[in-house]
């Protein structure tokens, strides 16, 4: 008998079914987590797009009939679902209701489980469906899935006539009574696996490939940092010990640790091989997630892992190292139409998807997007969360992440940990309380105490030159003291970095209007400069050491920002960013004892740290700082850090910690993670949303022609829409290094990217300084 169903154009229904669920349950039984759920996944996989079947459907999909709510199948699925769990498998309440919410939101985000639970269409829409489905070849298709059952358009009518025990409403009434976090990640995790396979077998059209197996090896490592020039000092040993002592103190049992190391200690390579070493150990294990606070670093950390790979000989193909954050170009190979035919090479929207589900052994990316992953309701995001599962979690610079989430992320975390097998290791050097020993986690830096005690690197000065930190200076005033700073010695690399744009701005003008500074030697670098131009800059730091160059600069360079100068000089900000910027003074030890000097800048009294951090973090920081001398040795800071975070542990409340995990545990998702600054306040986010205006930078000839070619994909009308829409974001991604983010009060302009064409720059850009500003004000962005 003929198929004659279809559920996308060239695809019959039968055999996108069919790979749905051969990859789904693949994927399903190859990770072996959540086992006893094995039945309701087959079932959401096979019943996820059942109400294609419909007449109406059909008849938009083949003949383009008009859409309506008749056309609409995902919620008639899920009815489907949920009815066969109930009455013929006889599943438990949160089983039905799991079905019906992951097949009826397939094609959007999920949502607090009353609202997804309620219906969208009429019954009267529900029943004229049914009456419309071609349940013969359904029957067949089923039965060809190993379900032996028989649908019809009477059993579909039995939902609308069901016992009050079997009902929607009184079921999820019923269930939350007992929910928990696991539920919560069992929803998510079987949501995923339905929208991973949907999409893949929507795009490929096969059944995915498989990695092959674990490329990465310890040795590879070795013969990377064998090759790197030798430091026979401090940090230069600690580095070495580090790297040989880590992996000792593995264990089979243990799927929490930490890395606490000093900055400067090499804990990105250290922390990879300690990764690499637990797979050998725990050989289910399978990627590596590398997570860092900033897209800046990512790039860094990225060309390095690949550099790794690259000195054993071996091409750093995506499938092996593979970069995520909003820029990064697709690193799957696109190809030409004639080899995308033959299966050589992929499409724009092949590479695009491979990159955003985490297809490679080893990935780097942001904490937002991370997060994302699994602490999102976002169809987007959530299609990668079951990469989690058996999965090696770094967590670097994780101070990062705000206080007041601390209590809800130690959670989730060890949730995470118990339910999807995968291991957590915290890499920072300022451990925040997270995770402790109480909570299982192991320091795999057993020397840490003497490592940190062994180092006189630099001192911290928070004389405030001389006006002590409960007092505040203005700009001239550090203006003056830096220039003093510089007659006493000229040769030695000086980076200040401030807390608004706008001071550093102010500054850096300062500076210059002095004459005392060559403005070949004075440098600026922040977000109000286009990428590309920050990288560059950064390349000539490292390549000019002790020629006196004087950097004026924002947060953006303090974390991993592998730079190293003889002074730095750092506004009143949180203990954690104060660390931060220290490791970028006499990193590699290879200078004098050099000084870290702090400050508290104000303007007309106002202290520039208020406009962008939270005052409890910076007054714990002044608390401690002044319990101090006002000169305080490198080898105190373990001790200083320590002090900060139990203080900021008390202090910090742990009601909204409180208020998200009861929210998740009752499956209310929308309050807990789909942040809104007014419907959902509460919910979790990272990145306080602030009304921004993306602005691309002709800078050169190449960003010249990446415009042109965005506006031609842009403009164009006769293109398959799917297929524009994945070239549109591949040519976003390449403009990346040309893009800035600016409020919009300070550019009016209706494009979505407001272009700055040569013939503009002078109007809009500086090229030291960055997007020009008309108003005096302080900036919150990096």
């Amino acid at each position: 008998m003929e198929y004659k169903l279809y559920s996308h154009p060239n695809t019959l229904l039968k055999d996108h079914l069919h790979l749905v669920t051969k990859i789904g349950m693949a994927r399903f039984l190859q990770n072996n987590i959540f086992m006893e759920y094995e039945g309701l996944m087959r079932v959401i996989l096979a019943f996820h797009d059942l109400g294609k079947a419909s007449s109406y459907f059909q008849g938009y999909l083949l003949r383009s009939e008009p859409r309506s709510k008749l056309t609409r199948h995902s919620e008639f699925s899920s009815i489907w679902a949920y009815l066969y769990c109930s009455e013929v498998l006889q599943y438990d309440d949160f089983e039905c209701l799991a079905a019906k919410i992951c097949v009826g939101s397939h094609h959007k985000d999920l949502a607090n489980m009353d609202d997804t639970l309620i219906a969208d269409l009429e019954n009267e829409d529900l029943k004229q469906i049914n009456e419309a489905v071609d349940y013969p070849e359904i029957n067949r298709i089923l039965h060809d899935l190993g379900l032996q059952t028989e649908l019809s358009a009477a059993l579909f009518s039995s939902f609308f006539e069901l016992p009050p025990a079997h009902k929607v409403s009184r079921r999820m009434r019923k269930v939350k009574r007992s929910l928990s976090l696991k539920h919560w990640l069992v929803l998510n995790y079987l949501f995923s696996i339905l929208i991973w396979a949907d999409k893949y077998a929507a795009i490929f059209e096969q059944k995915p490939a498989e990695l092959e197996g674990n490329i990465w090896q310890t040795q590879y490592l070795d013969t990377f940092v064998n090759k790197l020039p030798a430091k026979d000092n401090v940090i230069g040993r600690i580095r070495s010990h580090a790297y040989q002592e880590l992996g000792q103190s593995l264990d089979v049992a243990t799927s929490l640790y930490s890395v606490n190391l000093p900055t400067g200690a090499g804990k990105t390579i250290s922390s990879l091989k300690v990764a690499i070493e637990l797979r050998q150990l725990r050989p289910e294990l399978q990627r590596i997630i590398y997570c860092l606070p900033f897209t800046a670093i990512i790039d860094q950390n990225q060309k390095v892992f690949e550099n790794i790979l690259q000195t054993s000989g071996i091409d750093p193909k995506p499938e092996y190292i593979l970069a995520h954050h909003h820029l990064a170009e697709p690193a799957f190979k696109k190809a030409d139409e004639y080899s995308i035919k033959n299966g050589d090479e992929y499409s724009e929207d092949e590479a695009i998807y491979l990159v955003e589900t985490w297809d490679s052994e080893l990935i780097v990316t942001t904490f937002v997007q991370a997060m994302a992953s699994f602490l999102s309701v976002k169809n987007s995001s959530l299609k990668r969360f079951h990469r989690l599962a058996n999965s090696i979690f770094i967590l670097d610079e994780v101070q990062n992440i705000p206080h007041y989430y601390w209590y809800f992320l130690k959670g989730v975390l060890k949730e995470l940990s118990e339910q999807l097998n995968c291991v957590i290791i915290l890499v920072t050097a300022t451990l925040p309380m997270i995770l402790d020993a109480s909570d299982g986690m192991k320091e795999l830096a057993t020397r840490k105490d003497e490592w940190f005690g062994a180092l006189n690197r630099i001192s911290l000065d928070t004389s405030n030159f001389g006006h002590g930190l409960k007092n505040t200076i203005e700009l001239e005033d550090l203006s003056k003291a830096i220039l003093t700073d510089i007659e006493e010695d000229d040769t030695l690399n000086r980076l200040i970095i401030l807390n608004t744009i706008q001071s550093s701005l102010d500054l850096y003008e300062l500076l210059k209007d002095s004459g005392e500074v060559p403005e070949s030697r004075l440098l600026y670098i922040s977000s109000n400069v286009i990428p590309l131009q920050r990288l560059q800059m950064i390349r000539q730091i490292k390549e000019n050491p002790g020629q006196g160059l004087i950097i004026v600069s924002t947060q953006v360079v303090e974390a991993g920002v592998d730079i190293d100068v003889n002074v730095v000089y750092r506004d009143l900000a949180p203990l954690d960013s104060i660390i931060q910027a220290s490791g970028r003074c006499n990193r590699n030890d290879s200078k004098q004892q050099s000084t870290v000097k702090i400050f508290r800048l104000a303007k007309d009294g106002k202290a520039y740290w208020s406009y962008i951090y939270d005052k409890t973090l910076v007054h714990n920081t002044l608390a401690i700082l002044q319990e101090y001398p006002t000169l305080i040795p490198e080898s105190q800071i373990a001790e200083l850090t320590e002090k900060y975070y139990h203080r900021l542990n008390e202090v910090t409340s742990k009601d909204t910690s409180r208020c998200l995990l009861n929210w998740l545990t009752n499956l209310d998702l929308s309050k807990a993670l789909n942040y809104h600054p007014k419907e959902t306040p509460g919910a979790f986010h990272l990145i306080d949303e602030r009304p921004m205006q993306v602005v691309f930078i002709e800078y050169d000839e190449r960003a010249r022609e990446l415009a042109e070619e965005y506006l031609g994909y842009l403009n164009d009308d006769t293109s398959d829409p799917f297929e524009r829409r994945g070239k549109l974001k591949d040519v976003l991604r390449r403009m990346g290094p040309y893009m800035i983010n600016v409020q919009r009060k300070l550019l009016k302009t209706e494009d979505p990217i407001f272009r700055v064409g040569n013939s503009e720059m002078q109007l809009y850009y500086d090229l030291k300084t960055g997007f020009k500003r008309e108003d005096k004000q302080e900036d919150y962005i990096f």
